[in-house]
């Protein structure tokens, strides 16, 4: 089912031909299949788009860490909150971490430290690999998982063809592995931009004052809201965070934050 799915996505179309395979799935490949050697000829298929999304998360910014004692003083912010929007794009490129070398019979190969694009996609035995970028007419292959198999494929004239060299090369170290390029960006204004500030001791209860700001002008644009609670008051909830008061007076507050705000 896995290799139906991914001989779909490379021969859907040209424009946006794209394959992802989780990270999950990286420690099942074998460092080196038995590949296709007979003469047969292969057409390159482009190489996956140069950005593609894959995933985004909420990234969180407190001024408290969890179940730790804290004080304040009237005018300061018991709780400080940012949240940001951060994206993951997954890039047209392959990172080598360490020199990899490979033989062939007349000639050596090496491969530096670096980011390197993909080249274009083959498939053989319903399986796809990656080409790196040829070596005069020879292409490194690689599987999904980012392995390098021990061995290449050559141009076929001045065709776009390629076919795999006759004998196996040679890998130093043994095992090759590269990894797929993520691009990672967070935006710069939050999203959710607040402040809860101990307002001390009024009217015989605590006091608090909530500056909330509009999204994503950083605290340029908001509104207010006071907050009181009975000042005996033991466990009390601020933006749904569960604050455990250990002491509240005229000076100060102690506190610790049992589970974060929204």
């Amino acid at each position: 089912m896995f290799k139906a799915i991914l001989t779909a996505l490379l021969t859907a179309t040209t424009v946006s031909a794209c394959v992802f395979v989780p990270t999950s799935l990286y420690n099942n490949s074998t460092p080196n299949r038995d590949l296709d050697e007979s003469n047969r000829s292969y057409a390159v298929l482009p190489a996956p788009p140069s950005e593609v999304p894959n995933g985004k998360e909420d990234v969180f910014r407190y001024n408290f860490v969890l179940n730790e004692q804290r004080s304040v003083r009237p005018g300061e912010a018991v709780l400080r909150v940012q949240a940001f929007k951060k994206y993951e794009t997954l890039l047209s490129q392959m990172r080598l971490d360490e020199k990899a070398e490979i033989q062939t019979g007349t000639r050596k190969i090496v491969l530096s430290p670096g980011v390197y694009p993909i080249y274009g996609i083959i498939e053989t035995e319903g399986e796809p690999y990656y080409l790196l970028a040829p070596r005069g007419s020879l292409f490194p292959v690689i599987d999904m998982s980012g392995v390098l198999q021990n061995r290449m494929m050559d141009r076929l004239g001045s065709t776009s063809a390629v076919s795999f060299l006759p004998e196996r090369v040679k890998l130093t170290p043994k095992n090759v592995r590269l990894k797929r390029v993520v691009q990672k960006r967070e935006n710069s204004l939050p999203f959710t931009d607040y402040e809860i500030v101990y307002d001390g001791i009024k009217n015989n209860m605590m006091a608090f004052f909530a500056k909330y700001s509009v999204p994503g002008t950083n605290g340029e644009q908001g509104h207010f809201e006071t907050l009181t609670y009975p000042k005996d008051a033991t466990t009390i909830s601020l933006r749904g965070g569960l604050i455990r008061i250990i002491r509240a007076d005229r000076e100060k507050l102690d506190y610790v934050v049992l589970t974060n705000p929204k």
